[in-house]
């Protein structure tokens, strides 16, 4: 057991040394030496420099560098602790005119957390095709995606079989993922399919109560004041104060609408009374394709005026379904006969696309 020292000419320059004891072998590269005979300072160990591959396990190395045994560990240990101080890493790169230049690393890219590393930094990050085998296997907790979402094949489940995502979008997502984040665009064979993805917007709002016109030829507002709070989401209405009349929409999209309404005429004597239903925006504009006629030819009888239609809407448009007939003795009634909740009037308000 000793120490195997090389030494320059000077005998005052130590340039490296291979030192044994206690059961291990110690490779040490030095240059210069300080008053106690030590070396004052280190230089890089090369092996092989003049070419050639270094093994650890084997002697037929086909790297520059191979570890081969039963269980080949290659560990990276920070002498710092491990959740606020550890940055230890492989870098990838290459030689720009005779300087480093990093494309990427893996590993403790940060002292400040115990989160680990897959980074590309100057190109794309990669994983690469295993044929009859899963590519990238996700296991608990979230995927987030924060850029584009783009896909050249199909995505697959292994609890059902392959589907295109371009066939059934929607229906695939719901079912096979339990939460999916997209902050930007989602493309499919160079397509945005993103606007074909959103939330559902939607509300049933209804009333049993007996509503009258404002007069002849007047547009009345319909108060939708059920029995109990709407079936909605992403919509706002009240049904139990004095804005129950108006709706708010809360996200830009193509919205399908659909008013249901008995009328009665309640003049004594024979009826033909013209009656219509619309939606208009809170400041009395008319939406285009609302408007829609019928007729009263019986007095004392509801006749019920049904309308569906679409329309774009954008978030923070309030509209209002209204109602007017051409004589002033016409209502909004139920007569109640059957059932434990008649009806008088209802809306559906439905978002089908986005804009």
């Amino acid at each position: 057991v000793g120490t195997l020292s090389l030494i320059g000419g000077s005998k005052t320059t130590l340039y490296g040394g291979i030192d044994g004891g206690g059961g291990k072998i110690s490779l040490q590269g030095g240059r210069g030496r300080d008053a106690g005979n030590n070396p004052s300072s280190y230089a890089p160990i090369l092996l092989q420099s003049n070419g050639g591959n270094v093994g650890i396990g084997t002697t037929s190395p086909d790297r520059i560098f191979e570890i081969f045994g039963a269980t080949s560990v290659f560990r990276f240990r920070d002498s710092g602790a491990t959740a606020s101080a550890t940055n230890a890493f492989i870098e990838f790169g290459g030689t720009d005119g005779g300087d480093w230049n990093r494309t990427g690393y893996i590993g403790d890219g940060s002292s400040g957390n115990t989160d680990l590393y897959f980074q590309a930094e100057k190109g794309n990050l990669r994983l690469g095709d295993s044929s009859g085998h899963s590519v990238l296997t996700l296991s608990e907790g979230d995927a987030i995606f924060s850029g584009n979402v783009g896909t050249d094949g199909n995505f697959t489940s292994e609890t059902n079989a392959t589907d295109s995502i371009g066939t059934l979008a929607i229906q695939w997502l719901k079912g096979f993922f339990v939460d999916l984040y997209l902050s930007g665009n989602f493309f499919f064979r160079g397509e945005d399919v993103s606007k074909g993805i959103f939330i559902p917007q939607y509300l049933y709002a209804h009333t049993n109560q007996t509503i009258p016109i404002l007069g002849a030829s007047v547009w009345t507002n319909i108060t939708f004041a059920q029995e109990d709070t709407d079936v909605k989401f992403g919509i706002s209405h009240t049904y139990n104060d004095n804005t129950n009349h108006t709706f708010t929409i809360m996200q830009d999209g193509v919205y399908e609408i659909d008013f249901d309404l008995d009328v009665e005429d309640t003049s004594v004597g024979a009826s033909d009374v013209d009656i219509a239903g619309r939606v208009i925006y809170v400041n009395g504009t008319e939406i285009i394709g609302s408007d829609f006629e019928s007729d009263i030819t019986k007095q004392g009888v509801e006749t019920e005026l049904s309308h569906d239609f679409l329309a774009i809407l954008k978030a923070g448009d309030q509209i209002i379904v209204q109602f007017v007939a051409t004589d002033e003795n016409v209502q909004i009634s139920t007569h109640a006969t059957f059932g434990d909740y008649p009806e008088s009037a209802s809306v559906v308000i439905n978002k089908v696309a986005n804009l």
